[in-house]
């Protein structure tokens, strides 16, 4: 029998916020990433613009990866902030742009 990988070629369009869990505490809360939210780092103000899920890191490096991406107010230039490797996670996806 053909072992069926449909789970791990998911498709998560238009993610809006992603909360990592507390692994330690079970399914607790710990960090809240969301869209279009500010956050100082190293005492300068950015804004969470994207959050990706990683496809290809699963056949790659062995794990499940999400990216956050964090823009410049200023400048508008966007980069990569933080990876969470095979994170206990909860998604949420295609709110309407209205809401963001």
């Amino acid at each position: 029998m053909e072992k069926d990988d449909s789970i791990h070629r998911e498709v998560h369009g238009d993610v809006y916020q992603l909360t990592v869990l507390n692994k330690q505490l079970g399914s607790v809360p710990g960090f809240v990433w969301k869209i279009g939210t500010e956050r100082t780092i190293s005492g300068k103000k950015f804004i969470c613009s994207r959050i990706a899920h990683d496809n290809n890191a699963k056949y790659f490096y062995g794990c499940n990866r999400w990216s956050i991406y964090m823009m410049d107010k200023e400048t508008g230039e966007e980069f990569k902030h933080v990876d969470y490797d095979d994170a206990l996670i909860e998604v949420k996806y295609n709110l309407p742009k209205k809401f963001l």
